[in-house]
C-alpha cells in the first residue's frame, strides 16, 4: 500500500528534450538564473507566504522537482501540492543589499531531487519590500518569473488566481509545424570553443541601471527611425562598450547571444511559467566599432532567421534527436561550448504587460533576468522596460570593469 505522501506526489509529465537538455547543462555548472522586484507599501512577512502559496496553486512548475532513473536515461517532474517555496526573510535598512543577496543566491544551487525547483528571498523593510524570485531554467523563462511575480502581488492585493493547466514542453506545441529544411544559421565560429569559468563558489558580480521614462522613450523612437529594435541598440552600446574597456573583444570577433520568446508559436501559452525560450546570436568582428547604429541595424539583421517558426521547428528537432542519444552532463557541456559559445548575453524582457499598482503595493523598479551560462569572462545582461522605463542588470563572474554605465552613457547619447 502507497504511503500518504507517495499518494499525494505525483509525476506531472517526463521532461521535454530542452527541459532535459538544461538539467542535464545545470548538473555541470549551475545555470539558475533570477528576478528582482521593488515593491513600496507596507506588508507582513506572512502575507508574502500566503501570496507564494497562492501563486503555487496556479503555476504547477512552482510545486515541482525532478526524478530520474539511477541512469538519468529518464526524467519525471513530480509534483508534491503540499512542498512550499523556500522563502529566506532578510530584515534590512539598507536597500541596496538586494544585490548582495541576489549574488548569493546566483551562487546557490538548486537540489533537484529534493526541492520546489523556485524559491524566493524577501528584503523586508517597514514601507519597501525587495522581492527576489530564482528558479531552475529547466522550469522556467524570464518572462515566466515575470508573471508570477504579477501573480504574487495581485495576490498580495487579495485577488484569487485561477490555475492553468500544466504545459506540454514547447517542442511538443510545435509537433503540428511543419519542419522546413534546415536553415543556414549565422557562423558561430565552431573553431573557437567557449572556455568554462572555474567554479570555487563564489558569489557574482551584479550592477544596475534604470533609464527614465524620457531616456527610454528617446532610445525606442530613434532605433526605429534608424530601422533596428531596442535590442540591436542594446547589443551596439554593450559590445563598443566592451571593445573600449577590454582589449581581448577589440582583437576577435564577439558573440553575442539574443535569447527569444517563442510563446507566439506554442499554442496555448500566454501567461504560464515554463520553458519558452529559443536564441539567436549575431556575430561582431574586430573592426566592427561603428558607427553605432549600423552595428545596431546588423544586429536585427543576424537575428532576424532565428526569430522564425521554421528555425524554431528545425531546432526543436535538434533538441529531440540529442535527447535520444542519451548524452551525459559533460557531452551537453562541451556542446553548448561548441555549438553556442558567446563573451555577450543580452537576455530583453521587452515591455513587461505585468501592471504597477497592485491595491496599495506598487512596483518601483523590476531587473532581470540575472543569468549566466557558466563561459569564463561571459558578460550577462538582463533587460526588461516596466511603467515605460528601461532597466539593466549586469552580472558576470569576472566583469569587464565599467561596462554598465559605459554602454548606458553610450546608449544615451546615440539616442538624442
Amino acid at each position: 500500500m502507497a504511503s500518504p505522501s507517495e499518494e499525494i506526489c505525483s509525476a506531472i509529465r517526463p521532461l521535454g528534450s530542452f527541459e532535459h537538455f538544461l538539467w542535464l547543462m545545470d548538473q555541470n555548472r549551475p545555470i539558475h538564473f533570477g528576478v528582482v522586484c521593488q515593491v513600496s507599501g507596507r506588508t507582513e512577512v506572512g502575507e508574502w507566504r500566503n501570496a507564494l502559496a497562492a501563486v503555487q496553486k496556479r503555476h504547477p512548475f512552482l510545486s515541482v522537482r525532478i526524478d530520474a532513473n539511477p541512469a538519468g536515461k529518464t526524467t519525471h517532474f513530480v509534483r508534491d501540492p503540499n512542498e512550499c517555496i523556500p522563502l529566506r526573510v532578510v530584515e534590512s535598512t539598507d536597500a541596496a543589499n538586494w544585490q548582495r543577496e541576489l549574488a548569493l543566491e546566483m551562487a546557490r544551487p538548486f537540489d533537484w531531487r529534493r526541492e520546489p525547483l523556485v524559491r524566493a528571498v524577501l528584503l523586508h523593510q517597514s514601507n519597501r519590500t525587495h522581492l527576489i524570485l530564482m528558479a531552475h531554467h529547466a522550469v522556467a523563462d524570464g518572462l515566466s518569473l515575470a508573471y508570477a511575480t504579477r501573480d504574487i502581488l495581485l495576490a498580495m492585493a487579495g485577488e484569487s488566481l485561477a490555475p492553468l493547466p500544466t504545459q506540454r514542453p514547447y517542442e511538443d506545441l510545435l509537433a503540428d509545424a511543419p519542419i522546413a529544411a534546415p536553415p543556414k544559421p549565422a557562423h558561430v565560429e565552431a573553431s573557437r570553443a567557449a572556455k568554462y569559468r572555474h567554479l570555487d563558489g563564489s558569489p557574482p558580480f551584479v550592477d544596475s541601471h534604470i533609464f527614465d521614462a524620457e531616456t527610454t522613450q528617446a532610445i525606442v523612437k530613434r532605433s526605429r527611425e534608424e530601422q533596428t529594435t531596442v535590442q540591436g541598440a542594446l547589443c551596439a552600446a554593450f559590445l563598443l562598450a566592451g571593445r573600449k574597456l577590454l582589449a581581448d573583444w577589440a582583437e576577435q570577433p564577439v558573440r553575442c547571444v539574443s535569447p527569444i520568446n517563442l510563446r507566439k508559436f506554442c499554442s496555448g501559452v500566454a501567461d504560464d511559467v515554463g520553458l519558452f525560450i529559443g536564441r539567436g546570436v549575431s556575430i561582431h568582428p574586430p573592426g566592427e566599432e561603428g558607427p553605432f547604429w549600423s552595428v545596431a541595424r546588423s544586429v536585427k539583421e543576424q537575428l532576424r532567421q532565428f526569430e522564425s517558426l521554421d528555425f524554431t521547428t528545425w531546432m526543436a528537432s535538434k533538441w529531440r534527436k540529442m535527447a535520444n542519444q542519451q548524452p551525459d552532463t559533460n557531452t551537453v557541456a562541451a556542446f553548448y561550448a561548441q555549438a553556442m559559445p558567446h563573451e555577450l548575453m543580452i537576455t530583453n524582457l521587452g515591455r513587461l504587460a505585468v501592471g504597477s499598482q497592485f491595491g496599495s503595493l506598487k512596483v518601483e523598479a523590476f531587473w532581470g533576468p540575472a543569468l549566466t551560462m557558466g563561459f569564463d569572462g561571459e558578460q550577462s545582461i538582463g533587460v526588461s522596460t516596466l511603467d515605460g522605463r528601461l532597466a539593466c542588470l549586469h552580472v558576470s563572474y569576472r566583469p569587464i570593469e565599467g561596462l554598465l554605465p559605459t554602454a548606458a552613457s553610450l546608449l544615451v547619447s546615440e539616442s538624442r
